[in-house]
């Protein structure tokens, strides 16, 4: 049904396989990326993003009630196709179409350093900032983790040296600045939302 992949460089995960459809092996495709026409050719999967990688072919794909459904080559039942649930879609990072000169891909987003400007307006417990390097009014809160991007809007899981989880929504009003060369991404979110999962009361 599939083939392992060896040394597969820069993979880029565009959505997830979620259910099987029906009896011949098709499956809904949670669609992460904003071009579904990577959807084609050849894709590689992981089980829940880990594991051995696997390549498949894509067949065909098809949107059913405003779900999308995609069809790999020698995938023909439902029994191959509930193997491929859970599964993760990535392609090589060289099928990514160009960005613009502000965009980043949200796989490049993990690890940044992100900090908050006018913390202590944002709600930031004192106990919660670290010792780095402060600029301007701006205090590091901790690391992006993990991007998702569910019914659309890209959420952010942060975590903070202490190890308490943020999930902080992506839009633009709320993120200032991404600096990839920096590793740091400056956010200003809105007044509260860090006091909900870094006050004492919420540990």
């Amino acid at each position: 049904m599939s083939t392992p992949v060896h040394n597969v460089p820069s993979l880029v995960p565009i959505g997830r396989l979620t259910k099987a459809h029906g009896i011949r092996g098709e499956l809904t495709l949670v669609l992460e990326a904003e071009s579904p026409d990577l959807i084609s050719g050849e894709l590689i999967l992981r089980p829940d993003g880990q594991g051995r990688e696997r390549r498949l072919v894509v067949e065909r794909t098809r949107v059913h009630h405003g779900a999308l459904l995609v069809s790999f080559k020698g995938v023909t039942t439902r029994n191959d196709a509930e193997l491929l649930c859970r599964h993760v879609v990535y392609v090589p990072k060289d099928r990514l179409p160009a960005l613009d000169e502000d965009e980043v891909y949200l796989s490049d987003l993990p690890g940044l350093r992100v900090f908050v400007v006018n913390a202590d307006a944002a709600g930031l417990p004192e106990a919660a900032e670290t010792q780095a390097a402060e600029a301007a009014g701006e205090k590091e809160i901790g690391r992006i983790a993990f991007v998702d991007v569910p019914a659309g809007q890209e959420l952010w899981t942060i975590v903070t040296p202490d190890g308490k989880e943020i999930l902080f929504p992506a839009v633009d009003e709320f993120v200032i600045s991404i600096d990839l060369e920096e590793n740091r991404a400056v956010i200003a979110p809105p007044p509260g939302l860090l006091d909900l999962y870094l006050s004492e009361s919420g540990s």
